[in-house]
């Protein structure tokens, strides 16, 4: 059965939450056909390479300085030092197609969406729409 892996540099509460929306979208999921079953498992404080949890910190230090620059404040209202980096490990079985595409699927759970506009010129400039992941993840696909 594999196993798609997100750490995620966040704080306690909102990992919950993101458990939360997870398991919602096992449900989801699993009505459509997608796969036929899943089960997410959240570890407050994996084992973790010291390298990534510095790379996470830093997407996390670079996207606030963006915004700062911007002038629109922090995404988040937790600092620095209260986030640490958490695991969210998915077990799917049964998946019908692409597990890199299922795997991209339950990334927009971290990753908020992007409010575009229906003129397709204006899509074009992809960079103008991006949005910054309040809390900074990586993926990894276990199999």
């Amino acid at each position: 059965m594999p196993t798609i892996q997100f750490d995620c540099l966040i704080d306690s509460e909102n990992a919950a939450c993101m458990t939360k929306r997870v398991r919602r979208l096992n449900e989801l999921l699993i009505r459509d056909g997608k796969i036929i079953s899943a089960d997410v498992t959240h570890d407050p404080h994996p084992h973790i390479d010291p390298l990534l949890e510095d790379q996470l910190r830093q997407i996390l230090r670079e996207q606030r300085d963006c915004e700062s620059e911007r002038g629109e404040g922090e995404s988040t209202e937790t600092s620095e030092d209260d986030v640490n980096v958490q695991r969210f490990s998915i077990d799917v079985s049964g998946v019908s197609g692409s597990l890199n595409e299922l795997a991209m699927t339950y990334s927009h759970v971290f990753t908020p969406l992007a409010d575009l506009p229906r003129d397709a010129l204006a899509l074009q400039d992809e960079q103008a729409f991006e949005q910054t992941t309040p809390y900074p993840w990586s993926l990894e696909i276990l199999r």
